[in-house]
């Protein structure tokens, strides 16, 4: 043990556990989370035409003109699409539901598959973060506003809303040992943290 941590380690006897081998922790119980989604904005159509989207989008979802008002889904499998200052409803073809058990019942994983992949051809996260960024939904409408708002500023082309996925679906992924897509959902409550600092003197 170097004299650093025996320091630390003198100085924090008083406490009820060594210092040095704590992490912070919080439980709370599953029906007490709120699970909000993250949507997301893609800044180019990457050098394809609309006609081109909406032909890929066909192989795996079934699409539904939903106007001008912003759409939010409605259940799980159900993703809106707002470009071109129109709403779409992107249900994902039953038979493409579920496929990679676990993850399959989480809709960012699905649209990473089927949209991201298939259509965009991003691969990876360096290719992710140049083309694709990430706004905080609101478990309603309101997310949604943002979405169109974004896009109407022209910052961005097309933007995708989610319906927030269950704590029973995060559950079963992570029983699985699977790796959750990164940022699928905000979760709540949450508190601060601080540094906690220790008199060397």
């Amino acid at each position: 043990m170097t004299q650093t941590r025996l320091k630390i380690k003198s100085k924090t006897k008083n406490f009820l556990f060594d210092q040095n081998h704590q992490v912070l922790s919080l439980l709370v119980s599953g029906q007490n989370l709120k699970i909000i989604e993250y949507n997301r904005l893609i800044k180019s159509l990457n050098g394809l035409t609309k006609k081109d989207i909406f032909s890929k989008l066909e192989e795996h979802f079934t699409i539904n003109y939903k106007g001008k008002e912003p759409y939010f889904p409605s259940h799980k499998h159900h993703i809106s699409m707002y470009m071109d200052g129109e709403f779409f409803g992107l249900y994902i073809k039953h038979e493409f539901r579920g496929m990679k058990e676990g993850l399959g019942t989480i809709d960012t994983y699905l649209f990473n598959t089927f949209i991201l992949e298939r259509i965009f051809n991003i691969k990876d996260s360096t290719q992710e973060m140049n083309l694709v960024s990430y706004i905080k939904g609101s478990n309603g409408i309101e997310g949604i506003k943002k979405i169109k708002e974004e896009v109407d500023k022209g910052d961005f082309t097309i933007g995708f809303g989610f319906y927030p996925p269950s704590f029973s679906d995060l559950q079963k992924v992570l029983e699985l040992g699977e790796k959750l897509p990164d940022k699928i959902t905000y979760i709540e409550p949450k508190f601060p943290t601080g540094l906690i600092m220790v008199n060397m003197k």
